[in-house]
């Protein structure tokens, strides 16, 4: 992939792995505050191949430009988060962490699905304060 202008404004970028429409606007703010204290963007890695864009990306992005955030989607024809985060891995250079919905991981370890070149933060939206989940 071509490297994008904003990649050299970031100091890496924090990924945002969501299924879609049924996300944690919770876990997807504390995405957000984390790029914000990292001094990194924000990629919004979404489950899905095609469709309509979910609101709360739209929202995320609102609030990722009010706060001097870089902020871009890339979509992945894939429903396991594990898989998805290797091959998002192959092609997407400067990643620092990533952050899931613990809901909607699936268990770990069998025949190398379960692993992720960088550190993976699962949370749990209910045990975040503020917003709905």
């Amino acid at each position: 992939m071509a490297p994008n202008a904003a990649m050299e404004t970031t100091r890496g970028w924090v990924v945002l792995v969501l299924k879609g429409a049924g996300s944690s606007p919770r876990v997807a703010r504390y995405a957000l505050h984390l790029a914000g204290r990292m001094e990194a963007g924000l990629d919004v890695l979404l489950l899905s191949a095609r469709g309509r864009e979910p609101n709360l990306l739209k929202a995320l992005r609102r609030e990722a430009a009010g706060a001097g955030i870089d902020c871009r989607l890339t979509r992945l024809a894939e429903e396991d988060p594990w898989r998805a985060m290797g091959r998002y891995a192959h092609d997407h250079r400067r990643v620092l962490m990533a952050v899931v919905d613990s809901d909607d991981l699936p268990p770990q370890g069998k025949e190398g699905v379960g692993r992720s070149p960088f550190p993976v933060t699962a949370v749990k939206a209910a045990s975040l304060a503020g917003g709905e989940s």
